[in-house]
């Protein structure tokens, strides 16, 4: 009688464990707004879409530079800088625009600035190669329901094909509903026709979570 009811409270306690674990990592209050790729030609610029966020505040951005060279993310010479615009949609005659501002969000005892760049020159040989973890995970089945435990042991990734050199940064702007990034090539980025690859991703937190009684 003691073994079955510790059975049972062992069974109980590994659903609910593999609940919670489950949860781990994922996002409960955070949403991503801007997931975009460009390729930056030699010196030229090129714009993010526009991305709203009006929903939250605490905005967070990462920056990965792809590995384009045979030797290694120190050979490479991917170098842009990264200003920060803030957008006023607008509509005139029936056509949407957007006002596109240099945000004065300065991020040092200048402000207010006249640009605020978010990084004035990101080089790939300066960023994180050994950013990328996995976590080992375990498979079980209770009841033909297959659970997913996330183990203690941290895995680098394979940064060759999965990632690329990274880098991150938290920024409070100017209010406004939308927000963009010019990217400019700087003048080590690669040559004319070869360029580099880029990609950014911001993260959002929706707001402060309120717990209620009711």
């Amino acid at each position: 009688m003691k073994f079955k009811a510790l059975y049972v409270l062992l069974f109980a306690a590994c659903i609910v464990f593999g609940k919670v674990e489950k949860k781990a990592g994922s996002m409960q209050n955070s949403n991503v707004i801007l997931d975009d790729s460009m390729f930056v030609d030699g010196t030229a610029a090129v714009w993010t879409p526009a991305f709203a966020v009006d929903r939250g505040a605490y905005l967070m951005l990462t920056v990965e530079a792809r590995d384009d060279s045979t030797t290694g993310f120190a050979s490479d010479s991917a170098c842009v800088s990264i200003e920060l615009y803030q957008l006023l949609p607008d509509v005139r005659h029936g056509k949407g625009y957007f006002n596109a501002f240099k945000s004065k969000a300065h991020p040092d005892s200048t402000y207010p600035g006249t640009d605020w760049f978010l990084f004035d020159s990101l080089d790939i040989g300066m960023m994180d190669t050994l950013a990328a973890y996995t976590r080992d995970t375990t498979m079980f089945k209770i009841r033909q329901q297959t659970e997913t435990i996330y183990g203690d042991s941290l895995v680098m990734a394979d940064t060759n094909d999965v990632y690329g050199a990274q880098e991150y940064i938290d920024f409070a702007p100017d209010y406004s509903p939308a927000l963009a990034l010019k990217v400019t090539g700087k003048a080590n980025n690669l040559t004319d026709g070869s360029g580099s690859m880029w990609k950014f991703k911001v993260i959002q937190m929706a707001g402060e979570a309120v717990e209620t009684n009711e």
